[in-house]
């Protein structure tokens, strides 16, 4: 396209036209209006069109431009006044110079050295197997292992019996592996608590079969009922032996529908016992009798 306004080679422009400030007067010829659109578009779409102008690197006006508008890497503060003192190797290590700029005054890092010594002594170091035993017994007594197991101090759970004997054979298996003191405490209380709510679950049951079965054998014999449990008394006066008796109740079996049923068997082939016959207590064996039978009668 030429300046006359008359249209040359289609297939191209003469760029010549851009480069002129502002646009050229109105030329005559049928070319004249194509211009002048293209122009307007062109101007529209450019980067420089609008308010912000753009700047000889291509940037816009406010904006860092080429490779100059790069951001520069940000310099680390410059160390406090008080380092002016050091020398040497400290002062020549630009990675110790950085890190004292945290510390505005000397007093600073002084304070905070002595506060990192102070927790540094309640820290542990795991013994190796090149540790001296004098080592390894800081390291047990740090974390809180008494030096004999009779130092270990152990709650007991209210309403249990302890056997004395049994609690020193636990101390010394807990200072053998080396149980911190509260855990060796936190371990025998737990064991205190589960056993007693294990004895109290047994006795509650131990209740409940002994009503059951009072029940059952009311039942069954009726207006018979205290002629059997005579019976029953009988074959524990004459065959319950202490140390049978004993494990019967360790054991919970001494309100079994079997056992009593067969002490009343044994009793059925005694001659009767005066003395039960007249309601008093069997002459032989009678505190065996009264474990039994007087705790079905409900009389205990």
């Amino acid at each position: 396209m030429r300046l006359d306004g008359q249209l040359s080679d289609p297939s191209r422009m003469d760029l010549q036209w851009f480069a002129e400030e502002g646009n050229p007067e109105p030329a005559s010829g049928e070319g004249t209006n194509a211009a002048e659109g293209f122009a307007t578009e062109l101007a529209s779409a450019s980067p420089g069109s609008g308010s912000e102008s753009a700047s000889p690197d291509g940037a816009q006006d406010g904006q860092p431009g080429g490779s100059e508008g790069t951001a520069k890497a940000a310099t680390p503060p410059a160390p406090p006044g008080w380092s002016a003192s050091l020398t040497g190797a400290t002062k020549s290590n630009a990675k110790i110079m950085e890190r004292i700029g945290k510390f505005p005054k000397a007093d600073d890092m002084v304070s905070a050295y002595f506060e990192l010594e102070d927790k540094q002594g309640g820290m542990v170091t795991l013994p190796t197997e090149s540790s001296s035993p004098e080592e390894i017994a800081t390291f047990y007594a740090k974390i809180g292992v008494p030096s004999k197991p009779e130092e270990y101090k152990l709650d007991r759970t209210d309403g249990l019996d302890y056997d004395d004997s049994k609690e020193s054979a636990f101390k010394a298996e807990l200072h053998k592996n080396h149980v911190p003191q509260a855990v060796a405490n936190w371990i025998y209380k737990q064991m205190g608590e589960s056993t007693k709510t294990a004895i109290l679950a047994y006795q509650a049951r131990k209740e409940e079969d002994k009503s059951a079965l009072r029940a059952k054998l009311e039942k069954e014999h009726g207006k018979d009922y205290g002629a059997f449990i005579l019976s029953m008394q009988q074959g524990i006066a004459k065959y319950g032996t202490p140390e049978l008796m004993k494990d019967l109740k360790d054991s919970g079996l001494e309100y079994k529908e079997s056992v009593v049923r067969f002490f009343a068997s044994l009793g059925l082939r005694l001659k009767p016992d005066s003395a039960l016959q007249r309601g008093g207590q069997p002459t032989v064996r009678k505190s065996n009798a009264e474990v039994l039978g007087r705790a079905i009668l409900g009389k205990e």
